[in-house]
């Protein structure tokens, strides 16, 4: 059976916030003073004559399951598309709006998530109207200096953070690997001419710009593709899983060295202009931590005390909630022989190599910060070494043993997509 021509089109609106809101990092919120970089939204329309998917970033930290709900239904309605057939991906700057539960920041901005509807769904209808004929192909660049695992096991602290500062005469080596590949998906025309690029790294970015809302590292790649182009080109950025990776470089040089990948990638990457589209999604029901007793204050006393006022306030935070789990989604798009599979929060890197190790598709880009913001996701291991990102707060709200469930659920519903993606569709 043929398939018939991928048709596609790319689209964006501002987002930026009037005024000066609250700006959204662990433990570190701030009133903003200006703009450095406008938030953007960006829509990635793919369709295939039967199967029309929407793929859409935010420059924002990220949503709760409530919000993000109510947009992917704005983008389908849009669309013409059932709510399933939309992935949103948040590209975790900490110098947006707080649009999440957060640990140390106030509670979300619900008058500007109110309002994020209304461009969410104007994105998706320019881009609607701009559909053409269209290719689709997938490159990669490796660059192992540009990321590192920031969990680090010690002489006798077990694990520690790079988040935090680290104890003299300790570290002995990383806690976990990292994926050092710079994964980018180039969306061309029928002529062969660029439409977008959708880049993919596994890493926790540097952070925005003081007190200045800024689209951070992902929006200054954007502006210097352009400025090397000498055009305008939409870059959406899929942040991979890093709950645990973040970047060597500072924010400048990171910026310089994605620009040349994604771009290296691009130029390399040849086109298929006839890809099978397909997609699921699931809710999933995640535990909760279980926060009956302080039950990280020994070892936050020992690593760093400083944040020990803190954490307890999140972790009477999390007690008041009095939630059993968490619920998430899973979203999953087949595009070819490459799936992009989407996960809420944070998780680890270790469970993306599981997912793609097991995962039936050639290519599989996991993606962290999808849809659903639930903070960090630790590993088993990670848990037993204690440190930051497994210490209870808004920001590492799930108890052990969720990822591994995450990794395990995503796997089954990657074999059930590609069985059914491989079966005979109707494109009469």
């Amino acid at each position: 059976m043929s398939i018939p021509r991928l048709y596609a089109a790319a689209a964006e609106t501002d987002i930026t916030p009037q005024g000066t809101p609250m700006l959204c990092a662990e433990f570190a919120p701030r009133r903003a003073q200006g703009v450095h970089t406008p938030l953007m939204s960006r829509a990635l329309l793919l369709e295939d004559g039967q199967t029309r998917l929407v793929l859409l970033t935010l420059d924002l930290y990220g949503l709760e399951k409530t919000a993000a709900d109510a947009l992917a239904q704005a983008a389908a309605d849009a669309a013409g598309v059932s709510p399933e057939a939309v992935m949103i991906v948040c590209t975790h700057t900490r110098a947006a709006p707080v649009t999440a539960h957060v640990a140390g920041c106030p509670e979300a901005d619900t008058g500007y998530l109110q309002r994020l509807a209304e461009p969410i769904a104007d994105c998706v209808q320019q881009a609607q109207q701009a559909l053409q004929p269209a290719a689709l192909g997938l490159g990669s660049v490796h660059l192992p200096h540009l990321v590192h695992n920031c969990r680090l096991l010690t002489r006798n602290y077990k694990a520690v953070s790079t988040r935090l500062p680290l104890p003299e005469n300790e570290v002995l080596h990383p806690e976990g690997e990292t994926d050092p590949y710079i994964r980018v998906i180039t969306v061309r025309d029928g002529r062969g001419f660029p439409i977008c690029l959708v880049w993919h790294l596994a890493a926790d970015l540097p952070a925005g710009r003081g007190d200045r809302i800024s689209a951070a590292v992902p929006g200054s790649v954007q502006a210097a593709v352009d400025q090397r182009l000498g055009k305008h080109l939409p870059c959406l950025y899929l942040g991979g899983c890093g709950g645990d990776v973040t970047a060597t470089l500072d924010a400048e040089h990171t910026a310089r060295w994605l620009t040349d990948a994604v771009l290296a990638a691009s130029f390399e990457t040849p086109g298929d202009a006839h890809i099978r589209l397909d997609a699921c999604a699931e809710t999933v029901i995640l535990p909760a931590r279980d926060v009956s007793q302080f039950w990280d204050e020994a070892d936050i006393t020992l690593k760093y005390p400083a944040v020990l006022s803190l954490l307890g306030d999140e972790s009477e935070w999390l007690r008041r909630t009095a939630k059993p789990a968490w619920h998430a989604s899973l979203r999953l798009f087949c595009l070819g022989e490459t799936a992009l599979a989407g996960l809420p929060g944070m998780p680890f890197v270790a469970f993306a190599q599981h997912i793609q190790a097991h995962s039936p598709f050639r290519h599989t880009l996991v993606v962290g910060n999808a849809h659903t913001h639930l903070g960090w996701i630790p590993t088993q291991q990670a848990f037993d070494g204690g440190g930051l990102e497994v210490w209870a707060s808004r920001s590492s709200r799930l108890e052990r043993g969720a990822g591994e469930f995450l990794a395990w659920h995503t796997v089954r519903l990657l074999s059930a997509l590609s069985t059914a993606s491989f079966k005979e569709k109707d494109y009469a």
